[in-house]
């Protein structure tokens, strides 16, 4: 066996302890050359966590692949391969519940079709038991953030969410950084159907952050929301009316009768 070739995958190594780390890199330097050929995935290739055994790496000649999320077309071979039928329309609607990630559209296909996507679309248990550990690593503002986020809608409003967390968007967008290396949310350069580019969550990202929120505490980021919409000069109607209506007895009554933009001064 020592003379035949050997594979090493090491998934995730920015997710290992320190010394786990450090082990990995004094091995890499240790290896043979032309004997083990060593495959390295990671999360964010620019963190500290995983830079020892990242250079241990490149000192060895690395090649580095950036992998991207699959596109429609993808997932219609991706869906082909397990020997499922689906449209284009279908293609659509599984990349833009799951991201493009290929372990959750995996998990999507798992379920029944009326399942999926739709108005019967449910998470599949082991994408909101990723999505549950993911958040539950995160800093508590940046978990804050995701909240308020989630309950606005699919695309993040900076600068409202700004004014509602009294925070800056210079100390804001550092939070939301932690959420995209946490793959809970992503940024669209070239969105489809909305004229700028923006932070987003996929679909199931959003449902669950939005499960961990107990009613109560919707209600109250709702009624947040209705306060700052009320008095701003571009809400649309739409959208104060759905913050409304989930605020319930927690909106101010007299907001009741008065559309976005009636209180400013």
């Amino acid at each position: 066996m020592a003379d035949r070739p050997v594979l090493c995958l090491v998934d995730d190594a920015d997710a290992a302890p320190a010394e786990y780390q450090s082990q990995l890199a004094q091995l890499v330097d240790a290896l043979p050359d032309g004997q083990t050929a060593v495959i390295c995935t990671v999360r964010d290739a620019h963190g500290a966590a995983s830079n020892r055994l990242l250079t241990a790496l490149a000192k060895r000649e690395a090649s580095w692949l950036t992998l991207k999320p699959l596109t429609p077309s993808e997932i219609v071979d991706m869906v082909t391969g397990y020997d499922q039928h689906v449209t284009p329309l279908d293609a659509a609607a599984l990349h833009h519940r799951s991201g493009g990630v290929p372990f959750v559209v995996g998990e999507l296909l798992k379920l029944p079709a009326d399942r999926r996507t739709g108005p019967g679309a449910r998470v599949p248990a082991a994408v909101r038991s990723s999505v549950l550990n993911r958040l539950a690593e995160l800093p508590s503002p940046v978990g804050d953030l995701l909240a308020h986020a989630a309950v606005d809608g699919e695309w993040l409003d900076m600068g409202l969410l700004a004014k509602l967390l009294a925070t800056p968007l210079r100390e804001l967008l550092p939070l939301v950084d932690t959420a995209v290396t946490a793959r809970l949310l992503s940024w669209e350069a070239e969105p489809d159907g909305r004229p700028t580019s923006g932070y987003r969550f996929t679909e199931l990202s959003r449902e669950v952050v939005l499960s961990t929120l107990a009613p109560s505490r919707r209600q109250l980021l709702h009624a947040a929301f209705v306060e700052h919409l009320y008095v701003s000069d571009d809400s649309d109607r739409e959208r104060f009316a759905r913050h409304l209506r989930a605020a319930g007895a927690l909106a101010a009554e007299t907001r009741t009768t008065l559309s976005p933009g009636a209180g400013r001064s």
